[in-house]
């Protein structure tokens, strides 16, 4: 049979049990404490100065003194003092300075109006349904602002939902706006609730604004003075309808005329809108009319009228012309020579016959000119003489100089390089020219390569003509030389020499390095071969675990020295805490705060929580939380100020696991070894392990800081979420050097700014702060924290 009760762990009396009042007594006072829970407030970090017996309260976050460590219990102020209960989730109590009911979640209290409200329907002063799930009976509703406005806003599921706002009458629609059937909106009446009409349409897309229904002007008996423009309004004493645009108040429709007295362009308005007359000269050709191709504009109908297109026939029936006149008729007059049709002799045309040589018009009927009438001017087409009669000379001979270039395809400075070479030049050449018959071409190119090539420092580049091959050649070294180098065979090779091996060193000549082989075992020795140290045991490496009293051989088996004992010789036990030593151990089977090591945190919803589980084994593990405030801080340490470096051997240690990783979104700092702040941005002195995402690559860094100069170390270690890191630091007698373990291993070694000097005390523990964001964290949870310094001299 257990001892206490299931739920609310009251003590039972057992068979037997002595003195069963007591165990009796102990229930009445949990249930005199629980059955109908009433707090004074859940408000207060600190105990009031004069509570009464009986009083109880509900601890705030971030409380000191003798409530310090106890946020969320209930605490019961009795003869002996301070009692702290740890409620269940689901545990409700009425807090009567807010004279409402709080219900602990199994993380923190909460009352109605702190909780979002959800409830299926809800009735105010009348009974809600399934369809109207919130009703209300009232004179008037209010929906009041929060900040600078409020909106209240009606969502359907698709366009052709709806979403409206119904005003009815005895429970019948009267009318409706909103967007129903579609995305436009509209406004809808309707007499009897059966028959409706749209009043007012907006389209969704455009915003255009449409009346179905006749729209009525109220009117006013005189204009409003200066309306801004777009302003329409009914004058009922001219009844006009009347339109304010451009800075002009301006009638519309038949009431006045539809305009304003004055010049509109090409037309005056007068007698208050009523007379509209065409200006002078205001139709031009252009206005008149559109005139297709080929159409007169006249009249052919009898009598006065309007305008009329007249074809080609009316035209010239009303001209008096015959259809297909020319000048070859009668009637040439009507027409001149261009457009003449048919063909005329050439004698007939009057002082045509003066152009020709022999002064007879006759000659250009032949087609003929004789070659007497052209000239030539030193074999030139040019007035002065007849044109050259020798053939021979009628291209080359006749045309000299620049000349030659009337002729099309006939370059100046022409060559006879090819048969053609008088009439093309070079550049209009066809087919393939071999480049042996260019001259110079072979030095240009060979020049042209060698420009191309850039001399070295310790080589000459050249182009080799005959063989067609590009040479190293080794500055001064007398010819085209090409060396290489072999590295498995340490041979120099030469394309033109000897090859040079060079040789390996010996004890009494220099020469290159051999190859270790790899391992790490193995030691250059001066004869330039690898080999073990003698006296090494046959690298035998031995090492002491002094937690276990284990020597571990790295090629044996593993011996544990035992400890003394009253009959057999050993090693000697680590003394207790006392003058020579100071030890703290916290294996967190709790959040309660030890003698040495204290539980502090700061910001909304910051602590510690026990968790249930015991993620990769451990007695007992606590989570450190941030809570939601920014520049929240969670810490277990000695606190400031307790430990001074460099008295004696100072070591630090605790097991821990990452829950989540610092980010830009949620930034946080980790701390833990000798610290001497559990809340600022960082410590002034310390020696310590430290992490956050964007410093280091988001690796453990070991560091050692003395007045805010610090040394910071890569301890190479990245870290990982939900894996399990045992971090020691350990510090020798005289604070000289720092040693920094993970999981046992050696990760990094300090030996500066270790702050020894009085004034530089700190203390020693785990810290994480955060700097960036407000969402709830939870960065780790610590196995146990242990800390001990064995004195140099005993105090």
């Amino acid at each position: 049979m257990p001892d206490d009760t299931t739920i609310l762990s009251l003590p039972l009396i057992l068979p037997a049990q002595a003195q069963k009042h007591v165990t009796h007594n102990e229930a009445l006072v949990a249930l005199d404490l629980i059955v109908q829970l009433t707090v004074i407030n859940r408000t207060l970090t600190t105990a009031p100065a004069l509570p009464s017996v009986g009083d109880r309260h509900i601890v705030a976050a971030a409380a000191t003194g003798p409530w310090a460590g106890q946020a969320g219990r209930i605490a019961l102020f009795t003869e002996t003092g301070w009692q702290f209960t740890e409620a269940l989730p689901g545990w409700r109590a009425h807090v009567l300075s807010e004279g409402q009911t709080a219900v602990f979640d199994g993380l923190a209290w909460e009352t109605p109006s702190e909780a979002p409200l959800s409830v299926p329907q809800l009735g105010v002063a009348a009974t809600a349904d399934p369809v109207n799930r919130l009703t209300v009976a009232a004179p008037a509703t209010l929906l009041n602002h929060a900040g600078s406005g409020h909106q209240l806003k009606l969502n359907k599921a698709a366009a052709t939902d709806t979403a409206s706002l119904l005003f009815q009458t005895g429970f019948g629609g009267r009318a409706e706006m909103g967007t129903a059937g579609s995305d436009d909106f509209s406004l809808k009446v309707s007499a009897d609730g059966s028959a409706w009409f749209t009043a007012l349409e907006a389209d969704a897309a455009t915003g255009e604004v449409t009346l179905p229904a006749l729209a009525h002007l109220g009117g006013q008996a005189t204009d409003p003075a200066n309306p801004p423009d777009g302003t329409l309004w009914l004058n009922t004493t001219s009844g006009q309808v009347k339109v304010r645009s451009g800075g002009v108040t301006q009638p519309l429709g038949s009431g006045g005329g539809g305009l304003s007295d004055g010049d509109k362009g090409d037309v005056t308005v007068t007698s208050g809108g009523t007379v509209w007359t065409v200006d002078p000269g205001a139709i031009t050709l252009a206005k008149l009319a559109s005139v297709p191709t080929d159409i007169f504009l006249g009249r052919d109908t009898a009598g006065t009228g309007a305008p009329e297109a007249l074809t080609a026939a009316q035209a010239r029936g009303m001209l008096n012309v015959a259809d297909g006149a020319s000048a070859n008729a009668a009637d040439a007059a009507l027409r001149d020579r261009a457009t003449h049709t048919g063909s005329q002799a050439a004698a007939t045309i009057t002082g045509l016959a003066a152009v020709a040589t022999s002064g007879s018009a006759s000659d250009l009927g032949a087609g003929t000119l004789p070659a007497a009438r052209f000239t030539d001017t030193a074999h030139g087409n040019r007035a002065g003489g007849p044109l050259h009669p020798d053939a021979t000379t009628a291209v080359s001979g006749f045309l000299s100089g620049a000349d030659k270039t009337k002729l099309n395809g006939v370059a100046s400075g022409a060559t006879a390089n090819s048969p053609d070479a008088t009439l093309l030049a070079r550049a209009s050449h066809t087919g393939v020219q071999t480049a042996s018959t260019i001259s110079d071409f072979a030095e240009t190119v060979d020049d042209r390569v060698a420009a191309l090539l850039v001399a070295g420092t310790n080589v000459t580049l050249s182009y080799n003509d005959a063989g067609n091959a590009l040479t190293i050649a080794a500055a001064g070294g007398g010819g085209s030389t090409n060396l290489s180098y072999s590295a498995a065979t340490r041979t120099v090779a030469s394309d033109t020499g000897t090859d040079a091996v060079l040789p390996v060193f010996t004890a009494g000549e220099a020469g290159l390095v051999p190859a270790s082989g790899g391992g790490t075992t193995g030691f250059l020795r001066a004869d330039g071969t690898f080999a073990v140290p003698s006296g090494g045991g046959a690298g035998t490496d031995l090492g002491y675990v002094a937690a276990t009293r284990t020597l571990e051989s790295s090629t044996g088996v593993d011996v544990v020295l035992p400890l003394v004992t009253a009959t057999e010789a050993g090693l000697a036990a680590a003394p207790e805490a006392g003058p020579s030593r100071f030890y703290t151990f916290h294996d967190l089977l709790n959040v309660a705060s030890s003698a040495d090591l204290v539980f502090q945190q700061s910001g909304t919803g910051a602590g510690h929580t026990l968790r249930t589980d015991l993620p990769d084994g451990g007695i007992g593990w606590v989570n450190l939380n941030l809570g939601t405030t920014s520049g929240g801080t969670a810490a277990l340490t000695t606190g400031p100020g307790t430990i001074r470096l460099g008295l004696g051997l100072a070591r630090c240690a605790a097991r821990m696991r990452q829950l989540v990783l610092s980010d830009a979104v949620t930034t946080f700092a980790q701390r833990f070894g000798f610290i001497d702040a559990a809340a600022g941005v960082e410590s002034t002195d310390g020696v310590f392990f430290r992490y956050t995402h964007s410093v280091n690559g988001a690796r453990w860094e070991a560091v050692a800081r003395s007045n805010n100069v610090e040394t910071a170390v890569d301890t190479g270690i990245l870290v990982a979420i939900n894996t399990t890191y045992k971090l020691e630091v350990e510090i020798n007698a005289a604070g000289t050097s720092a040693v920094f373990r993970i999981n046992g291993a050696v990760v990094s070694t300090v030996a500066t700014n270790i702050p020894t000097a009085a004034g530089r005390e700190t203390g020693a523990g785990w810290m994480a702060r955060r700097t960036v964001g407000t969402a709830a964290a939870t960065p780790l949870a610590v196995d146990y924290v242990q800390v001990e310094q064995v004195m140099t001299a005993a105090r």
